[in-house]
């Protein structure tokens, strides 16, 4: 198993390997294959790539269907992409109503409703968007406080947005406990730009994702069904500080979000994927099995068939 990767000089030679019927190859990966037609060379070998394996391991079930309206014809198991959420979703279940009244305190946060936003400070997470949304639910929700957790190239520019905006709290890199503690404390995850395995944590914390049709997506945001575990709106700032706004001044609606998350949580798991991984290895297997006992059952037929007639 390998990822369909042009740069990746194993591959050719597994491809190679595959053709002579010594090897059974199957690819993995996000599937993200543009159609044939006017495209870039490197492009252009992974298409061509694509449909010579055994098998496929697609990201998502978006993912395999882009696949077969691109004509791969072999085998498709959809892993379900997710890493391992055990130890947050631990952690998460063993805070105390009052390790989270002094939690939130020592943060200075009030009695109001908290956005939180956890990933990598870059700039496909759209985060002027998501300051200038969360001005606007402040507005709107005067109470409403805003977490940034995390780190990365833009940590100055949060900092000092940070500093002229006291209802955006940067807390830096936080991982473990921390990390879950400000989790915990909040209500919604707001993510507007390019959405990946955060989804996860989200849905771990039993935390509704809200977010954009942006372009940016990685394959994992086809995890969150709209109006169920989350929020997916129109890429403008009013609409989607609308949505937010919406959702933290509905207790139900938000509740229901909330346990849809968590629902999502056991379907997006790592023991999820390890199992789909194993039955789509079996499935290859079996397959291929198959095509060679019948491939076995023609030469013999054949073979008779020569010897009948030589008779």
């Amino acid at each position: 198993m390998t990822p369909n990767e042009h740069k990746l000089l194993l591959n050719p030679v597994l491809l190679g390997l595959r053709a002579i019927g010594a090897k059974r190859v199957a690819f993995w990966g996000k599937g993200d294959l543009v159609a044939s037609g006017v495209m870039q060379p490197a492009e252009w070998l992974r298409y061509k790539m694509a449909n010579a394996v055994d098998w496929w391991f697609p990201y998502t079930e978006e993912s395999a269907a882009h696949l077969r309206r691109l004509g791969v014809s072999c085998g498709i198991t959809p892993i379900g992409n997710a890493v391992d959420t055990s130890e947050l979703r631990r952690e998460l279940s063993e805070f105390s109503d009052d390790c989270l009244r002094q939690s939130r305190n020592s943060i200075g946060i009030s009695s109001g409703p908290v956005g939180i936003f956890c990933g990598n400070l870059s700039a496909n997470k759209d985060l002027d968007f998501l300051f200038a949304a969360a001005k606007r639910i402040h507005d709107a929700i005067p109470a409403f406080v805003l977490l940034v957790v995390g780190n990365g190239p833009l940590r100055q520019h949060v900092e000092i947005v940070a500093t002229h905006e006291r209802f955006i709290r940067y807390v830096g890199p936080r991982i473990g406990r921390e990390k879950a503690l400000l989790l915990a404390l909040s209500d919604v995850f707001l993510l507007p730009g390019a959405v990946g395995l955060a989804v996860l944590d989200s849905f771990a914390a039993g935390l509704p994702l809200l977010t954009t049709d942006g372009p940016k997506h990685g394959p994992e945001v086809n995890y969150l069904e709209a109006g169920l575990n989350g929020v997916i709106s129109a890429h403008d700032v009013r609409t989607y500080a609308d949505a937010v706004v919406g959702l933290l001044q509905n207790p139900r609606g938000l509740a229901r979000m909330r346990a849809e998350a968590l629902k999502s949580a056991t379907q997006y798991s790592l023991e999820n994927m390890v199992e789909n991984f194993r039955r789509g290895i079996l499935d290859c297997l079996q397959v291929r099995a198959r095509r060679e006992q019948s491939e076995l059952a023609r030469a013999l037929a054949k073979a008779a068939q020569s010897r009948s007639g030589g008779d």
